[in-house]
């Protein structure tokens, strides 16, 4: 099957008709003609013209052909890179910022030149990319990386090199349309322009007339409370061109509207605190927010609210249990002064003070000392007074024991005489955690007086008790006695030990060395020195609740990332990085397992996080034993979003322009000229190329003018 002929040379329709027509005429008007019969010339004029048809016929078939060189143009490519954040939307004029941008590149690049170069569209926000002119304006980045745009528009008019030869790129030119809300605006860091035959225009899009804004920037409250008591929140209010307008500000509970004020705003750059006052109803966490209500012409209502957290605790007094199998005045009086301590919640149901003589004959009314680890893991302080501690079992020994060295427990001792006191306590771990030691050493009475030591100051007791007129009265309950290695000594009488405190294993155990100080006490003075004695002793020995502590929680953000992370600092019985462990981290309703980072170390992370304040709680466990909990309420930085600040930053754009050396434009006076920077073609060399006679006009031409001569001059002669 033979395939199709193609004239590849068609001269048209109209051309091919021309030809025939002119020939066919001069044809007619030769058969018309017999007055050139009789010249003689015109036999050898008709061999001259028959011999020049044959002749072109041949040469026309060798196809004659000559080498030219053709110039090849290609054409360029202009490199437009939009911003996609979220503050291209905002309406300026009744037309977003992108709308802008687009129309303006329509009218005077893509209508308003006819030969025009080849585009590539590009967005940026957070991330840099390739975008189709479709998808622009169909999704808002919550921040403007202008700096790594910038670099990837470098990168990409980089000059190639190939073989050794260095070409020019095809690209002829950049434009970036932004409005200036960039996240560095450190001018200097910017990589420069180097690129003087490739031309950058940076067009500022949006215009310069104020822009209405209220925000809540921050809400004060306190971090915990207790249930019943009443607290303050401060929320401090914002605004941009809206001086002395009114702003409605509500303050919602739990999802519930408690209150509303309406502030007048201050003159711009000031901001107004704004004053609530709630009540903690119940134990948990109140969820509070502050909301300022938007105003005609806002562009931005997602800095009009603020959230933060306040923990209510059902009770965050220290849990105390004062035990004495013999009553005294200096028992009655420290029993006065837990009562009268507002953080501690004292517990009378194992407080028995029964004179010593009816033991013998009513030990059935002696109530019983904590039995269990349970038993004992209900209080953060035991407050023991004379005990026959040889009269315990084994359990509750080691539970003594084990709730304050591994469970972080406190212990005061009470000074007793004979077989109630410690001096002839024969039971080792009760001897363990007394924090002084029992020997035949007798401290020298050098130095008279009550006195507070260094360390007792460092730990910021009072001195007050030091100037008490009845001061010079007390004395010490054991004179053969010294610290520990390990422990303070708080106060002295002349160089005997008062009190002393020592910490050992997770928890601390303390003893007041005295058998009359309740001398100390004033009731007409609100206890007096006795009560701020006791209050200090509680504060230093269970201010930290043995549950709580060597389990440390940091919280924090993931820079330019909504993530949170939390850290976990563990410590084992010991005090030891808590290898292995069991940590759980109970946030906003569910419970995730921490990893361990490194030893001792535990890390959660929770993606996207979008509030201001957080409540979390976690608990360890470590080969078996539960090591305690620690509950952590945290304010939290805030991230900057695109949408704080919408102004159009001209003089921005302006300064950049200047760094780069690039040509900085206003969306809304662009004209085509700032277009016509950018060439549509560029020479992209010369090819050789074979150029055949035979489809030039001219040879058509002279062939047909020949055959038609030769036809009349036929005619002529008489000639068919």
């Amino acid at each position: 099957m033979m395939n199709n002929i193609v004239l590849t040379d068609y001269p048209g329709h109209g051309t091919a008709l021309l030809l025939m027509g002119v020939v066919t005429a001069l044809s007619l008007f030769s058969f018309r003609t017999v007055a050139l019969r009789s010249l003689p010339i015109l036999r050898w004029i008709l061999c001259a013209l028959s011999s020049i048809v044959i002749f072109l016929l041949i040469v026309l078939t060798w196809n004659p052909s000559r080498v030219q060189m053709i110039e090849r143009k290609e054409q360029n490519t202009l490199l437009v890179c939009f911003d996609t954040s979220e503050s291209m939307s905002v309406i300026n004029q009744s037309q977003s910022r992108m709308d802008q941008a687009l129309a303006v590149f329509d009218r005077h690049l893509v209508k308003g030149r006819t030969d025009k170069p080849r585009c590539r569209w590009y967005g940026f926000d957070g991330d840099f990319g390739a975008i189709s002119r479709k998808d622009i304006g169909k999704r808002w980045g919550g921040r403007s990386d202008l700096e790594a745009a910038l670099t990837k528009l470098i990168d990409h008019v980089q000059v190639e090199s190939r073989d050794g030869v260095n070409i020019t790129s095809s690209i002829c030119g950049a434009m970036i349309f932004t409005d200036g809300q960039a996240d560095n605006k450190q001018v200097l860091s910017y990589p420069k322009w180097q690129h003087s035959d490739c031309p950058l225009v940076i067009v500022a899009c949006g215009d310069s007339h104020p822009l209405r804004d209220v925000a809540v920037r921050t809400v004060k409250t306190p971090v915990s409370v207790n249930v019943e008591q009443r607290y303050d929140i401060v929320a401090q209010i914002a605004a941009r061109n809206l001086e002395g307008q009114t702003v409605a500000v509500q303050l919602w509970i739990n999802d519930i509207l408690t209150d509303h004020v309406s502030v007048v705003m201050p003159e711009q750059g000031k901001q107004r605190d704004v004053h609530f006052s709630a009540h903690a109803l119940t134990p948990g966490i109140d969820d509070i927010k502050v909301v300022a209500k938007a105003v005609d012409g806002e562009v931005n209502t997602r800095n009009n609210a603020r959230t933060c957290l306040v923990k209510v605790l059902a009770d965050n007094a220290v849990r105390a249990i004062l035990y004495s199998q013999v009553a005294s005045f200096d028992i009655g009086r420290v029993r006065q002064c837990l009562t009268q301590d507002a953080r501690v919640r004292l517990d009378f149901l194992y407080d028995a003070i029964i004179d010593p003589k009816l033991q013998e004959d009513r030990a059935d009314r002696l109530i019983r000392f904590p039995e269990n680890a349970a038993e004992f893991n209900q209080y953060d302080l035991i407050v023991l007074g004379p005990c026959r501690f040889d009269q315990f079992s084994d359990e509750q020994i080691q539970g003594l024991y084990d709730f304050v060295t591994k469970g972080g427990g406190s212990v005061l001792f009470l000074a007793g005489r004979g077989p109630f006191g410690l001096e002839e306590c024969g039971v080792d771990n009760i001897r363990a955690l007394v924090p002084v030691e029992f020997n035949d050493f007798m401290n020298s009475d050098a130095t008279h007086g009550l006195s507070i030591t260094e360390e007792g100051r460092d730990q910021s007791y009072s001195e007050a008790i030091c100037h008490e007129s009845r001061a010079n009265d007390i004395d010490v309950a054991y004179s053969r006695i010294r610290k520990k290695p390990a422990a303070s000594a708080i106060l002295q009488f002349g160089q005997k030990v008062l009190i002393c405190i020592q910490r050992i294993g997770r928890g601390r155990t303390a003893i007041i060395n005295s058998r009359n100080i309740y001398q100390l006490y004033r009731e007409d003075k609100e206890d007096g020195p006795l009560f701020t004695l006791v209050s200090d002793i509680v504060t230093d020995v269970a201010g930290r609740p043995g549950r709580q502590s060597h389990i440390e929680v940091f919280v924090k953000r993931v820079k330019d990332a909504p993530d949170l992370i939390f850290e976990a600092f563990v410590t084992d019985q010991a005090y030891g990085p808590a290898q292995g462990a069991t940590v759980l981290l109970e946030f906003d309703g569910s419970i995730m397992t921490m990893r361990e980072a490194m030893l001792g170390t535990y890390m959660a992370t929770i993606p996207s996080f979008q509030g201001n304040s957080v409540f979390a709680r976690v608990r360890v466990e470590h080969r078996g034993l539960y090591l305690g909990e620690k509950s952590v309420t945290v304010e939290l930085d805030d991230i900057r979003h695109e949408m704080d600040d919408t102004q159009c930053d001209k003089e921005f754009l302006r300064a950049l322009c200047v760094h780069l050396g690039a040509e900085y434009a206003d969306a809304g006076q662009i004209g085509p000229q700032t277009f016509d920077r950018f060439q549509s073609y560029r020479a992209g060399g010369h090819d050789r190329q074979l150029r055949r006679i035979w489809p030039r006009w001219w040879a058509l031409a002279l062939l047909c003018s020949i055959l038609a001569l030769q036809w009349f001059l036929r005619r002529a002669k008489g000639l068919i």
